[in-house]
């Protein structure tokens, strides 16, 4: 085992002591994308079945012809390469359907699956785990005194500011049209306040097109107590509702 790792691996079953298919099932165990195929001077149907079925894509006795050799790597790489991109597009396809087309953090939905997912993990290690709301102030009046297209980047530049704040670890998503949900995984109330008044401190920053309408945001943060996942998005909510009513521009815990 040299370490590298490649696309196609052919296998010449040659040594005595090493048994049938041990070299083409470590490979494939290791490298289960990629393709593996076999040679060997014993035409024997046994042995092929054997090596097909652990994970040869495919097998050729000695002595071949080297076209049909050649064609038969082509054949397999072909493949794996219609393989590969099947695969990219899928995971593409994954990756858009858990976006927010405008912010490129999570959208609502998968946020929310990703949210349950927290709350079943806490619940079963007893772990602990907090949640920011986080909400524009007078984003709608901001939003119709400059536009919908300045609105929009705005929303972009607080995802931003949001992703930047946070640990790779930690889940953002728009929650919904001014509003956004950060999942904090592993981190008590005190740390999710920190987390919330360093996003809040960065927005304030964003210039927008006109002094008139400073970038605030309000915010609710939540340790997670127990219950189920609706009861701790309401927490959470009640908290932003408190920011709101408070005067805004404040973190609520």
């Amino acid at each position: 085992d040299c370490g590298k790792k490649y696309d196609v691996y052919i296998v010449d079953i040659v040594h005595k002591d090493i048994p049938e298919g041990e070299l083409v099932l470590h490979l494939r165990e290791q490298n289960p994308g990629s393709v593996v195929m076999a040679i060997s001077g014993i035409d024997n149907i046994r042995l092929v079945s054997r090596l097909l079925s652990i994970g040869a894509d495919d097998y050729m006795t000695r002595p071949f012809n080297c076209a049909l050799f050649m064609a038969r790597i082509k054949t397999n790489i072909r493949s794996y390469l219609i393989l590969q991109e099947s695969m990219r597009k899928t995971g593409e396809l994954e990756r858009l359907a858990a976006t927010d087309y405008l912010t490129g953090l999570y959208n609502s939905t998968h946020a929310y699956e990703r949210l349950t997912q927290e709350v079943e993990k806490a619940g079963r290690y007893k772990s602990r785990f907090s949640m920011l709301l986080l909400d524009i102030d007078y984003f709608r009046r901001i939003n119709g005194s400059l536009g919908r297209r300045s609105g929009d980047m705005l929303l972009v530049k607080v995802a931003d500011v949001i992703r930047s704040s946070i640990r790779n670890v930690d889940i953002a998503g728009r929650y919904g049209g001014e509003e956004f949900i950060v999942i904090l995984p592993e981190l008590s109330l005190d740390g999710a306040v920190t987390v919330a008044e360093r996003i809040r401190g960065r927005i304030s920053e964003i210039k927008t097109e006109t002094d008139n309408f400073p970038l605030t945001v309000s915010g609710g943060a939540a340790e997670y107590p127990g219950g189920n996942v609706n009861e701790f998005l309401k927490k959470a909510e009640n908290l932003l509702c408190a920011a709101k009513e408070g005067g805004r521009n404040r973190i609520c815990c």
